[in-house]
């Protein structure tokens, strides 16, 4: 059972299947009473991993699209960062991208700067740094 749940962890937050020690590891902290389901989560939640290869692909999403990315985008641009395609690269495959021409295609520089403002920082654009 605890096994189920640390697969399912890993499978939804980090894409991926478990490794073997890394399996052993949680089963440990658990089994011991180090920690618990929550703290657990709150790890896998809070792990390097997430911020070094999820975190980055989903502020593109929203920075491109304006959404949430989807699962099947989400598992594909994760594999290709963990296989050292550079972020750059990345983005430049979301700039060419149908829905990004779609969005875009016909903006002029000055509203596709206003809104990577609105996507990617939630705000309007201040005077110096639309300005830079």
């Amino acid at each position: 059972m605890i096994d189920d749940f640390l697969e399912q962890l890993y499978l939804n937050f980090l894409r991926r299947e478990p490794d073997v020690p890394g399996l052993a590891y949680w089963r440990f902290q658990i089994d011991s009473g180090a920690s618990n389901a929550v703290g657990v989560t709150n790890a896998f939640a809070l792990s390097n991993e997430i911020k070094d290869f999820h975190q980055p692909i989903a502020r593109l999403y929203y920075a491109a699209f304006n959404r949430a990315p989807d699962t099947e985008g989400l598992n594909y641009w994760v594999r290709a960062l963990r296989a050292g395609a550079p972020l750059k690269e990345i983005a430049s495959g979301f700039a060419e991208s149908q829905e990004f021409q779609r969005l875009h295609g016909q903006s002029s520089d000055r509203q596709f700067m206003i809104d990577l403002y609105r996507n990617a920082l939630l705000r309007e654009p201040d005077e110096s740094g639309f300005s830079f």
